[in-house]
């Protein structure tokens, strides 16, 4: 499965598949539905308008909203979902640029511009197919391309890591992270594990112990997994 690096922001890079044409064309079939239920839904309020003397004015802009709504809908949706649509979100997948940095309205638009001619004649699949990095035409014009999102460690995960009945805790500092602290450490930690000495763990364990103000000579890797067990000891031992 191809993937795509991205470096967050506090510099660790975190591997992302690039979605597959599965993915793709069930979100396609969802953003449809989606679409057809909205174009039907503000065609029965026109057709009700009508027939109770609504200012035909007033229905225009109804049809105008179609329009709008059958136009512009992916555009929309990405900007207003942070790079996703219905069906995107529903299939958990997102427009991102490939250097790691956020879409911006520019690369949305640049992708919805050349739509029509990534439909033509399968001319999108064939670009996806043939692309490292799972690019339609509009997404290589963009410099983005569509990935899979990590489903995030939530807070009951990160207490879930299993302890001695014994064990005693190295870091008293522990105690002071954040959810979203202990999130990318244990991230790191599963992404990463087949890769002891890879650079993402030093980066992440100098930053945990200059935010934590410790020093320690165990190696990056094992400080983080001591770090996680320190900080799922103080917040489960009165559960």
């Amino acid at each position: 499965m191809d993937k795509v690096r991205i470096e967050t922001s506090q510099n660790i890079d975190i591997d992302y598949e690039v979605s597959n044409i599965g993915d793709r064309f069930l979100a396609f079939l969802i953003d449809t539905l989606v679409m057809f239920g909205l174009i039907m839904v503000l065609g029965f309020i026109s057709s009700f308008l009508a027939r109770n003397g609504i200012p035909y004015s007033f229905i225009s802009i109804m049809y105008f909203l179609i329009i709008i709504m059958i136009l512009f809908y992916h555009l929309i949706c990405e900007l207003t979902m942070d790079g996703q649509s219905v069906g995107k979100r529903w299939r958990k997948i997102k427009v991102m640029k490939t250097d790691g940095t956020q879409a911006s309205f520019g690369n949305y638009f640049i992708r919805f511009l050349l739509r029509p001619i990534d439909s033509i004649f399968g001319i999108g699949l064939i670009f996806i197919l043939f692309s490292d990095k799972g690019q339609r035409l509009g997404d290589l014009a963009a410099g983005t391309t569509l990935v899979k999102l990590k489903k995030r460690i939530s807070l009951s995960d990160a207490l879930s890591t299993p302890l001695e009945q014994d064990y005693k805790p190295v870091f008293a500092q522990a105690f002071n992270l954040r959810d979203k602290d202990i999130n990318i450490i244990k991230e790191i930690l599963h992404s990463r594990r087949n890769e002891p000495h890879h650079r993402s763990f030093t980066i992440l364990s100098d930053k945990i112990k200059e935010l934590l103000k410790v020093q320690t000579q165990l190696p990056p890797q094992e400080f983080l997994q001591t770090i996680v067990k320190d900080y799922t000891h103080y917040h489960t031992r009165d559960l």
